[in-house]
C-alpha cells in the first residue's frame, strides 16, 4: 500500500505541474464564469481593446463537398483582440498577445486562416491550420509558434503570440492596427481557394 501511495504521489508531481500550464487558462475562465470569482485580465488573455462581429453570414459560398464541413464552418462571426499582457508567470508564455476567433460551427480542422497585422511598424502575418499556428514578418520570415487552443467545439479558437522576441516588442507600444482576417479551406479538405473575410476589410484597433 505504502509503495501504490509512492507511485501515486510521484504522478502526481511529474504530471501535475506541466497539465496546471497546459489548462491553467480554461481553469481561470471556469472559475470566472461559474463562481464569479476576480481574475486578473493577465491570466485570461489580457483586456480586450477591439471586439467585432460580423453577420454577413456565408452560406451562401460554395463549399467542398467534403463531409468534414458543416454550414457555417468558415463563417467567421467574431473576432477579438485582447491587449498585449506582460508579467503574467504562471501561464505558458508570461509575456503574450492574444487573438479570438468564433465561427458559427466547427469544426476546426477544415479551416486555413491567415490574419494580416499591420501595427506601427511592425507587420506580421498569423498562420494558422491543422492545430497550430505560425507568426512571421512583413518579408515572410518565420517568428514562432503560437499557443493554440479550440472551444466550444471548434467554434471559437484561441490564439496567443509569444512576445519575448525583441521583434514583437513593439507591439506594446502600437497605437493603431489594422487587422484582416481571411478563412479558407485547409488544403486537405478541398481546394485551398475559398475564403470568408471578416466585415468587408481590415478592422482598425487603437490601443
Amino acid at each position: 500500500m505504502r509503495k501504490l501511495r509512492v507511485i501515486v504521489t510521484a504522478i502526481i508531481c511529474f504530471w501535475g505541474i506541466p497539465l496546471f500550464f497546459i489548462f491553467s487558462s480554461g481553469l481561470a475562465d471556469l472559475l470566472t464564469e461559474k463562481l464569479n470569482l476576480h481574475v486578473l485580465p493577465s491570466y485570461t488573455g489580457g483586456v480586450v481593446i477591439g471586439d467585432f462581429t460580423d453577420d454577413t453570414g456565408d452560406e451562401l459560398l460554395p463549399y467542398p463537398d467534403h463531409a468534414a464541413f458543416t454550414p457555417g464552418s468558415l463563417d467567421l462571426v467574431r473576432y477579438t483582440v485582447h491587449e498585449p499582457v506582460y508579467g503574467a508567470k504562471w501561464q505558458k508564455h508570461a509575456e503574450y498577445w492574444q487573438l479570438d476567433l468564433e465561427y458559427k460551427s466547427g469544426p476546426a480542422l477544415v479551416r486555413d486562416i491567415k490574419i494580416h497585422i499591420d501595427a506601427d511598424a511592425v507587420q506580421l502575418l498569423v498562420w494558422i491550420q491543422n492545430g497550430s499556428g505560425t507568426v512571421y514578418d512583413g518579408n515572410g520570415r518565420f517568428l514562432c509558434n503560437t499557443e493554440y487552443y479550440e472551444l466550444n467545439d471548434g467554434r471559437t479558437i484561441r490564439i496567443r503570440i509569444p512576445l519575448a522576441q525583441k521583434e514583437l516588442q513593439p507591439l506594446y507600444t502600437a497605437k493603431t492596427m489594422r487587422h484582416s482576417v481571411e478563412t479558407g479551406n485547409y488544403a486537405p479538405f478541398g481546394t485551398p481557394d475559398l475564403f470568408d473575410i471578416l466585415g468587408k476589410g481590415p478592422v482598425e484597433v487603437i490601443q
